[in-house]
């Protein structure tokens, strides 16, 4: 059900502010850039759920890209995430969550439209970086992410180029642990796999209508939920990584 609705521009607070980011301003309107530093701890691994026998990471890129193309180097890797007001990439998006390394350490940006109105100039905004890496790696991008995002620069006529290499760990997921798990969800994964369980963390189907919320109220508590469940999806790719190495 698509409960995304418009509002209109003389129904709606002030845009808000947030923590540890900056209003952008683009040729094609404004939109919020929050950015962090953080020490990632990889943490332990369950070693009680074995992983199945099918190839290493080399292998499992060509599997995706079907052109065998070398994996680079962890600083040449962008994890990246997305949330959107449905599934269907006809209703827009409004955050890209991409965790990088340079210099050693990591840094989180996430690109929030605080509007929809701001959803051209977010995407806008993150074509220089995302053209920066050689290597995408997501969890389900290749059937959700990637193409949603495809979509919407369509919509805007912005040009956009995915870097070449893609690796998508849901297919890592599945190879090597679906005889193990219930599912393959990235919380299941999280939990039996990466010993890690979230603690009120919003759930995926949720977002929509809190982001809905958000439009109508400007006030930062609403979107910070959903800013820690992006920020949370792309740390643990970031550790899937480690085994599918």
């Amino acid at each position: 059900m698509n409960i995304y609705r418009e509002e209109s521009e003389q129904e709606l607070p002030a845009l808000c502010l947030f923590d540890n980011g900056r209003e952008v301003q683009t040729p094609f309107g404004t939109y919020y850039l929050i950015e962090k530093e953080l020490a990632l701890d990889e943490g332990q691994i369950n070693t009680q759920i074995p992983m199945s026998a099918g190839g290493n990471l080399r292998s499992l890129v060509g599997v995706i890209t079907e052109e065998r193309p070398n994996p680079s180097t962890l600083d040449d890797m962008l994890f990246l995430d997305i949330e959107s007001t449905g599934l269907q990439p006809r209703q827009p998006l409004f955050l890209v969550g991409l965790l990088f390394r340079r210099d050693g350490q990591y840094r989180l940006k996430q690109y929030l439209a605080r509007r929809p109105a701001e959803e051209k100039a977010l995407l806008s905004g993150i074509t220089e970086v995302v053209q920066e890496f050689g290597s995408v790696v997501t969890y389900n991008g290749r059937n959700f992410d990637i193409p949603y995002i495809e979509t919407r620069m369509a919509k805007y006529n912005l040009p956009y180029s995915s870097p070449q290499c893609h690796i998508d760990l849901l297919w890592f997921a599945r190879r090597h642990y679906r005889a193990h798990l219930p599912n393959c969800r990235l919380a299941t994964l999280e939990e039996h796999v990466l010993n890690m369980k979230r603690e009120g963390d919003i759930p995926g189907h949720r977002i929509p209508d809190a982001y809905n919320r958000f439009i109508r109220t400007q006030e930062p508590g609403r979107m910070l939920d959903i800013l820690e469940h992006n920020a949370l999806d792309l740390i643990s790719l970031r550790r899937l990584l480690f085994l599918a190495g």
